[in-house]
């Protein structure tokens, strides 16, 4: 509501003023007097808003002055619609100030007559002038500095951009076991043989065979460090604070997939010297390779998946195969697999949030496995992982080498193991292409 507008309802409610007081003189009883009082009340309250709406109409017609544009350009007219509003730093510049298209155009020419004002950032000239203000500057993760050619305009902090993250963590696709030891043991069922049968009477019943062992394993322990100055914490707080943790993490998880897909050890047997096989990767008790003569039309690699789930579910542990693990490079090869006709035989890839699928195995990629290599499983049989401590991380700069050099230390760790107390329930295939 601009000046006019304002004095125009002042004598408004002068005037109502002036017909309450005739009211109140004319009054006779207790009760008219009464309605009086509540009606003065009432105009009281709505001076007092009045008055506040006048002192900042006043403050905004001599900001207006000093800036240079005239009232009429830039307050806009009341009883009409709203004029277009301008964004400056990220808000809104609402009433009164209020800035139409026209008004705009003289605060620009009041600026560029050297007056002071609110300049609209998207203008591309003050843009150019801020942008050729600032100098890059390396950051080497050690030391933080200014990284401002001029001490004229003050350095800004952006957030952290997303930490990458592996797509899958391969411990999460099994059962975990929390350990009061860091020993273990656990029976191992390779498969049953000389089953049942019919039995004639007084005649010797057939022995089942089972081939079973016992191994005995042992967590390990995957750590790291990362030191840092205590200025970087003090000058890039978020980054301290949220991107170094999430990082750490990050390395430790993708050092556990490697970890559990072809390293860990579960030492040997008992009562044998041979150590057992490394990793989910090499105790899987079946295997398969893509067979080079498969020349058909469509994929070769598809239907070798579909041979293994077959094969898993024929053999020894009678496997619900659920789970195939693979790089990305090979998935991606599957999903860009065509029949004979061009098309895709792979249905639309998943959205955002879901697990994709080739048929009803859950796909999960990892960079943590070679390229054309697959580990196909039924998770709820295949392995567990042995957990002693779970992934911890330690912030400290308690030392005299830490507080010499003024440093902080960070230190992730965790202790894990792993049990494959049914290998014929995972499969290898390897030389998978599309």
């Amino acid at each position: 509501m601009n000046l006019k507008q304002l004095e125009t309802r002042r004598r408004a409610l002068e005037a109502e003023r002036a017909t309450l007081r005739a009211e109140a003189q004319a009054a006779t009883t207790t009760k008219g007097l009464d309605d009086v009082e509540a009606k003065a009340t009432g105009l009281k309250a709505r001076f007092a808003e009045l008055d506040a709406e006048e002192k900042k109409a006043g403050a905004a017609a001599a900001m207006l002055g000093r800036l240079g544009g005239g009232a009429d350009g830039m307050l806009g007219a009341g009883g009409g619609d709203a004029p277009e509003v301008k964004s400056h730093r990220g808000r809104m510049l609402g009433s009164p100030m209020q800035i139409n298209a026209a008004g705009w155009e003289q605060l620009l020419a009041g600026v560029a007559q050297g007056q002071r004002a609110a300049i609209d950032f998207n203008n591309a000239t003050h843009r150019k002038a801020f942008a050729s203000g600032i100098v890059a500057k390396d950051f080497d993760g050690a030391t933080s500095g200014s990284g401002i050619g001029s001490g004229a305009i003050l350095p800004t902090l952006f957030p952290m951009l997303p930490i990458a993250l592996e797509a899958t963590r391969v411990s999460s696709l099994l059962p975990h076991v929390a350990l009061d030891s860091p020993v273990y043991e656990y029976v191992v069922h390779e498969s049953t043989s000389n089953p049942p049968a019919l039995t004639a009477e007084l005649a010797t019943k057939p022995v089942i065979g089972f081939d079973l062992k016992v191994v005995t394993g042992k967590v390990q322990k995957l750590a790291g460090t990362y030191s840092h100055s205590w200025e970087l914490a003090r000058d890039y707080t978020s980054f301290v604070n949220e991107a170094i943790p999430s990082e750490l993490t990050r390395a430790l998880v993708n050092a556990e997939s490697a970890f559990l897909l072809g390293a860990a050890v579960q030492d040997e047997p008992t009562g044998t010297t041979a150590p057992s096989p490394d990793g989910l990767l090499g105790a899987a008790g079946l295997s398969a390779t893509v067979p080079s003569t498969d020349t058909n039309p469509g994929s070769p690699g598809l239907r070798a998946i579909n041979k293994a789930v077959t094969t898993l579910r024929s053999g020894a542990a009678f496997a619900e195969a659920d789970t195939i693990v693979l790089s990305p490079n090979t998935f991606g090869e599957l999903r860009g697999a065509v029949d004979s006709m061009g098309r895709f035989i792979l249905t639309e890839p998943a959205g955002n949030g879901e697990i994709p699928k080739i048929w009803n195995l859950r796909v999960c990629t990892t960079t943590m496995i070679a390229d054309g290599t697959a580990l196909i499983f039924d998770s709820t049989q295949y392995a567990k992982v042995m957990v002693r401590d779970s992934i911890t991380l330690v912030s400290s700069n308690v030392g005299a080498e830490l507080m010499s050099t003024n440093s902080i230390m960070h230190v992730i760790e965790e202790r894990i193991g792993l049990s494959v107390p049914r290998p014929a329930a995972g499969l290898v295939l390897t030389g998978i292409v599309g």
